[in-house]
């Protein structure tokens, strides 16, 4: 049920009628009031137990309209009903969700970040190969099964199972890095180096930073006998990953070889 307001004009006339109305009992009370005449002041006893309101009831009258009066001059309290606090809720924006393909974008950039950083030549054993691992992640498990079959057909030497699987997946997801990656491997031992260094190009176009694509590429100019690019793409392999053992002796190696290069 609605709670009813009265406005101040409603207050204020109140108020008036009723000081009127209190006004008014004081005059009669004032008017009635006698004083007690001589004989019964002389036969009366004052007693200090007997309480003046009993001897002077008009004035007991009187001192409770008084009082009254003395609070309706006070502030009037408003009646009105004070207002609820806000009931908004702040609710923050839903955050975006995001997709598999920008998880390990971020899981990269975090891990290549950790990488480079001073603590990295004591651990960057782990850290390449939780790489590694997130480059084998896909959008769907069944791709990674795939490439999972083609890794352990190549290391069987079962080359051609490896390339018919590894054909079958870049049809399905030509955005997986690491199946261009792993099918440049697989055409180098073929030795079929051209089309090697297509499948890396690829990869690194999907991947910048895939350092182990940048070495296979260097070792595919040292098989064309092209030194020169090949110290380039291992510095470039470094940049990515400046720990890595066998490439640091590999530009070692290159420099020492050939010092005008």
């Amino acid at each position: 049920m609605a709670e009813i307001v009265p406005r101040q004009a409603d207050l204020t006339r109140f108020s008036f009628l009723q000081w009127g109305g209190m006004w008014h009992d004081l005059q009669m009370s004032v008017s009635s009031f006698q004083f007690p005449s001589p004989s019964r002041r002389r036969g009366a006893r004052l007693s200090s137990e007997r309480p003046v309101r009993s001897r002077f009831p008009a004035f007991a009258g009187m001192t409770s309209i008084l009082v009254l009066a003395a609070m309706l001059a006070l502030p009037a309290k408003s009646f009105a009903a004070d207002e609820p606090p806000s009931s908004k809720v702040e609710i923050a924006p839903p955050t975006k969700k995001l997709s598999p393909a920008e998880t390990r974008a971020n899981e990269l950039d975090r891990l290549f970040g950790k990488l480079h950083g001073e603590a990295a030549a004591q651990r960057y054993s782990t850290i390449e190969q939780r790489i590694w691992s997130t480059w084998m992640r896909s959008d769907s498990i069944a791709h990674e099964l795939l490439l999972g079959q083609a890794s352990r057909a190549m290391t069987a030497e079962e080359f051609d199972s490896a390339l018919q699987i590894l054909d079958e997946l870049i049809d399905i997801e030509p955005a997986f890095a690491e199946a261009y990656n792993k099918r440049a491997t697989l055409y180098f031992k073929m030795r079929r180096l051209d089309q090697a260094e297509a499948d890396i190009q690829k990869a690194l176009e999907l991947e910048p930073r895939h350092f182990g694509a940048l070495a296979g590429r260097a070792m595919i100019h040292m098989e064309k006998g092209e030194p020169e690019k090949a110290l380039e793409a291992y510095r470039e392999a470094l940049d990515m990953h400046p720990h890595m053992p066998v490439v640091q002796q590999a530009v070692k190696q290159l420099e020492k070889d050939r010092p005008d290069l």
